[in-house]
């Protein structure tokens, strides 16, 4: 989404800012809200079995999440937490089932959202399951030394690029450890880096 949503008149809304790191949205606390994202990033976090934490999407603005619960018999969301500093407006669900009814255009937005983000959930999920969790991470190690910013990469950052837990994460890093190397929380890369082959 590239333009702001236009609440109509007479629908209800409350404006609310969140902090880096917050929880916008509590996966143990049932959703009865739209949020709409109009300034800040936001990341969604699905938690496995073993308590690892891989973020999954991320939210830009203008955008909206909170959907899927409104519309679904799921009640219980999927973890978002403010990356950045967020500001949010929200829009209760019966406002939302109201504002539905009176706008085909806002109808159709949502609708088209929901099905963007199963596309770009299934490219990004093929795309990642063609490769190794070895091969993502030097792919991911390369950009960032080739844009410059090696030096800032953290390796949550890292989990999040590469899709992968941190325990598996960390598993790859000694396995790599001839092409990058992992000192004082920086990654270096190694000579073998650029002949590698991933």
């Amino acid at each position: 989404m590239q333009q702001a949503l236009q609440i109509p008149p007479g629908i209800r809304c409350t404006e609310k800012i969140y902090c880096r790191g917050e929880v916008m949205l509590d996966p143990c606390a049932e959703n009865q809200f739209l949020y709409l994202l109009t300034s800040g990033e936001a990341t969604v976090y699905y938690q496995t079995e073993n308590g690892e934490i891989l973020a999954i999407y991320a939210y830009h603005p203008v955008d909206f999440f909170g959907e899927l619960e409104l519309l679904s018999d799921r009640k219980l969301p999927t973890l978002v937490r403010a990356r950045t500093d967020c500001r949010v407006t929200l829009v209760h669900r019966d406002e939302v089932l109201r504002w539905l009814k009176q706008d085909f255009s806002f109808t159709q937005l949502v609708l088209r959202r929901l099905c963007e983000k199963v596309v770009e959930g299934s490219d990004e999920r093929m795309r990642l399951s063609l490769l190794t969790i070895r091969q993502r991470y030097l792919l991911a190690i390369r950009r960032h030394q080739e844009a410059g910013d090696l030096a800032k990469l953290t390796k949550a950052q890292l989990c999040e690029e590469v899709g992968a837990p941190v325990r598996s994460l960390n598993r790859v890093i000694a396995q790599c450890s001839g092409e990058v190397q992992y000192k004082k929380r920086r990654f270096v890369p190694q000579p073998l880096l650029n002949a590698a082959t991933i």
